[in-house]
């Protein structure tokens, strides 16, 4: 049965004493396609890894409705650069990973992307922008790519603190998008 997959950074936000995960109660807040299914990429995980691990879960659940990719723009400069869910940043250099997702999702399927500023068209620096990492994205994937052009804001709850550790988890909430929000369609 088709559903929704979200992979998300399991360091997010990338603080030194705060681990957030998103919960799937968003997903059925905003009625995102069941079943749903989180993927953590641990903060060692490679670009090719989270291909492989992408297209193995979306084997186990079916063709996906949707995939969401959760963490953090990369940007450099005003310019994005790609996203970061674990080791690697995901960019234009290394999407030939997600070519396993080619196939992997129902007619009219789509990958959201809850990063910053994802689709922002600054350019400079000889850097390509982050609106060219999102239509590379959908050419190579084979579906729709949806992605803000503005900083998004998350909001943390149920923070609870991991005994004798310094550490706190929390869940994240993404939604609503901030900002414009574009699609890139795959051509050809």
């Amino acid at each position: 049965m088709p559903g929704t997959l979200l992979a998300y950074d399991a360091a997010f936000p990338r603080a030194a004493t705060v681990l957030s995960s998103p919960s799937a109660q968003q997903l059925r807040d905003h009625h995102y396609p069941t079943p749903h299914q989180l993927l953590a990429c641990p903060p060692t995980m490679h670009a090719d890894v989270i291909g492989r691990q992408l297209a193995l879960s979306a084997d186990l659940m079916g063709l996906l409705d949707v995939l969401i990719l959760f963490g953090h723009g990369i940007i450099t400069n005003g310019v994005t650069r790609g996203i970061l869910i674990s080791a690697d940043p995901l960019t234009d250099s290394n999407l030939w990973a997600l070519d396993q997702m080619r196939g992997k999702f129902v007619r009219g399927g789509r990958i959201e992307l809850w990063v910053c500023a994802a689709a922002s068209s600054t350019t400079g620096g000889g850097r390509s922008s982050g609106s060219s990492f999102c239509q590379l994205m959908a050419d190579r994937v084979g579906v729709d790519v949806l992605a803000a052009e503005d900083l998004q804001g998350f909001l943390n709850s149920a923070q609870r603190n991991v005994a004798d550790t310094g550490l706190w988890l929390t869940e994240s909430y993404f939604l609503p998008w901030e900002g414009t929000v574009r699609r890139f369609r795959p051509r050809g």
